[in-house]
């Protein structure tokens, strides 16, 4: 079993990740929403994760307990939502050839699964970040800007950069916002260009509300860098998921569940208890083994 703690105060909410195990990220600068507590219904958005990996998208309302202060709340508002998603794909095709092919091939399959409603860009990233101004529903688009704008870089890995560029031009609407990165997970090398600081844009990446999903492509798998894998740390900050794609698989089957997994989201609502305009802590737990779940701040409160 595994818990989302967050701190909620008469005027404040402020979310924090649990991590596999019982590390704990802390993220004081998460942006904060304004309710009067006792008053109003105060909704979390939640996601769940499987040591896999991979997203959750069973759960139902029984699985999920609310703590404030240690103490059951009931959950007054769960809903398991269906969105169309909004998504930037960027792509780390690193200096081998084998690589890019393999990296072409799994965002082509995940390009097939969308669907109408929703719409991406493509966007690359290694000593240059480079972003295809289209974004578009139209698969066919997608397909094209993958043939023709997809090479071998210099095999340096400017992750910060890219993660800004394309929060930049992800579309601010009612879908599902998330960043999905396909290629290795390497520690960033910028070499003499100027780099943005990871951490700085995995916090944005947060406050933003966009999931990071990471596709880790094992055509040789990189050394462990001394930093930690920054997509994996962005996917677990922002409650996104993370596998690992290894020859011989299905990459179709895939890319159909990462699509299905992203459009999957948790909405609990519960009402405060007290209201003395001091912080209080919420915990999220999930009733299942080896589950763990991120929040993120949920639409305006609603009136009771």
């Amino acid at each position: 079993m595994r818990a989302c703690t967050l701190a909620i105060g008469m005027t404040l909410l402020l979310c924090q990740a649990v991590s596999i195990g019982s590390l704990q990220w802390e993220q004081p600068d998460t942006p904060r929403v304004t309710f009067r507590a006792g008053v109003e219904t105060v909704v979390v958005r939640v996601t769940a994760r499987e040591k896999n990996g991979r997203l959750l998208t069973t759960l139902e309302r029984d699985d999920f307990q609310l703590l404030m202060d240690g103490r059951p709340v009931p959950v007054e508002v769960f809903s398991k939502k269906r969105h169309a998603l909004s998504l930037g794909i960027m792509l780390h095709p690193g200096a081998s050839v084998p690589l890019v092919s393999r990296v072409r091939d799994i965002a082509n399959a995940l390009v097939e699964c969308l669907e109408p409603d929703d719409q991406a860009f493509i966007g690359t990233f290694g000593l240059e970040v480079a972003l295809n101004p289209v974004v578009t529903s139209n698969r066919e688009i997608l397909h094209r800007v993958l043939r023709e704008e997809l090479w071998p870089d210099h095999g340096l890995n400017r992750i910060g950069n890219a993660l800004e560029a394309s929060l930049a031009a992800l579309p601010r609407d009612s879908r599902t916002r998330a960043l999905v990165v396909i290629g290795d997970d390497s520690a960033q090398m910028c070499g003499l260009a100027p780099c943005v600081d990871v951490g700085i844009a995995q916090r944005h990446a947060v406050e933003q509300g966009v999931l990071v999903y990471g596709i880790v492509v094992r055509v040789s798998q990189p050394p462990v860098p001394i930093t930690g894998y920054p997509v994996e740390r962005a996917a677990n900050a922002t409650g996104g998921g993370y596998v690992h794609i290894d020859r011989g698989d299905d990459i179709k089957a895939q890319m159909s569940g990462v699509v299905d997994e992203l459009r999957c989201e948790y909405l609990l609502g519960f009402a405060p208890t007290v209201a003395d305009e001091r912080s209080h802590d919420l915990t999220i737990r999930v009733g299942r083994p080896r589950v763990r779940a991120v929040a993120r701040l949920g639409d305006k409160p609603s009136s009771r």
